[in-house]
């Protein structure tokens, strides 16, 4: 009865959908839903997963933290959600990001969709429906960026499952990935996925933080070396993101032709490396190797772009409210829900 109300459910979505869009997109739309489907009904409680002792210690260990990170992160000011109550048993598909960006210019391809608006990627659940996506846009010449997702999120709309994937991090991981899904479900912008996304990763990692602290104490060793890590993190996106704005500065200077511009692009890009080796992370080795064996590109660096732009700004926010994250929530919902830029509505809370 459940997978055949899924399938309804599924199916009438798919129709609603599909009167918004043809060809490709459709199909696009059809493979999502019916992978969709077959994961939500793959779900299964997290007591029942733990009851019938189907995971290995360590991953049940990580499952049985998701309801307490949820609640802790509902009396920080998240909402009360029905999402990762389940685990998706006998289900493990690697879930996948595409994006793609101009070669010379920080301009996204994006797709829109209804409830969500638009967006500047694409999931998929298999890497043969992936592909085509990425050697269209290749040759026809975008920067092209594939990459597998943390974790799966509606954002709200479904009741999004645990993934296998998601148990693979360590507990601040964890804690930090669960609250910056879940306060997609509290604040959703429709259409303003830097605006999002952004205030997610605050989140994300604010609660994280204070739930290593609830639970290691503020002088723990556990706590030292969340911060040490998260400190790298902060910093490699600082580099990051003066890469990206050098770059536009030249994307944007017409003085240069389109191969000087190509030229100079693959300096910086270059440059990253040094960068990192350079700076005061304390494993700058590791994200220097990090930095050596991947592809870098517009399309990459716009999406370091969408998770982190004018993250000042809402730490900025935060510092008004003196930490208080309840009320750092309470005031982005107002904004999201009464304005229709909230970026302006953002800058004028900290004026």
């Amino acid at each position: 009865m459940r997978s055949l109300k899924l399938c309804a459910k599924y199916f009438l979505f798919l129709i609603l959908i599909s009167v918004f869009i043809s060809g490709c997109m459709f199909s696009y739309t059809a493979k999502s839903a019916y992978f969709q489907m077959e994961m939500l009904n793959s779900r299964q409680s997290i007591d029942k997963v733990l009851a019938q002792n189907l995971l290995p210690q360590e991953q049940a260990e990580r499952l049985a933290m998701v309801p307490k990170i949820k609640k802790f992160g509902e009396n920080l000011g998240l909402s009360p959600t029905k999402n990762y109550g389940t685990y998706t048993v006998n289900w493990n598909r690697t879930i996948l990001v595409f994006c793609a960006c101009k070669p010379l210019a920080f301009q996204n391809e994006t797709w829109i969709f209804p409830v969500v608006g638009k967006i500047p990627y694409l999931g998929f659940f298999r890497m043969k429906d992936a592909r085509p996506w990425v050697n269209k846009y290749e040759a026809e010449g975008w920067d092209v960026w594939l990459r597998t997702a943390g974790a799966y999120s509606t954002g709200g709309k479904f009741k999004d499952p645990v993934t296998p994937a998601i148990l693979e991090n360590n507990e601040w991981r964890l804690a930090e990935l669960i609250s910056h899904e879940l306060a997609h479900s509290t604040v959703w912008k429709k259409g303003q996925t830097d605006f999002n996304e952004t205030f997610a990763n605050v989140v994300g990692e604010e609660i994280s933080d204070r739930w290593m602290i609830a639970h290691y104490g503020a002088d723990s060793t556990e706590l030292r070396q969340m911060r040490e890590q998260r400190k790298d993190k902060q910093t490699f996106y600082q580099i990051i993101n003066g890469l990206y704005n050098e770059l536009n500065i030249i994307y944007c200077d017409k003085q240069f032709t389109d191969e000087q511009k190509l030229n100079l692009k693959n300096q910086l890009i270059i440059s990253l490396q040094s960068r990192i080796l350079n700076s005061n992370m304390t494993n700058k080795l590791g994200y220097a190797n990090y930095v050596s064996r991947e592809t870098w590109n517009n399309a990459r660096l716009s999406q370091y772009r969408t998770y982190n732009n004018s993250r000042e700004m809402f730490d900025a926010l935060l510092a008004k409210y003196n930490g208080d994250i309840r009320s750092f929530i309470k005031k982005l919902k107002a904004i999201a829900r009464d304005n229709e830029n909230p970026w302006i509505a953002l800058k004028k809370a900290i004026d």
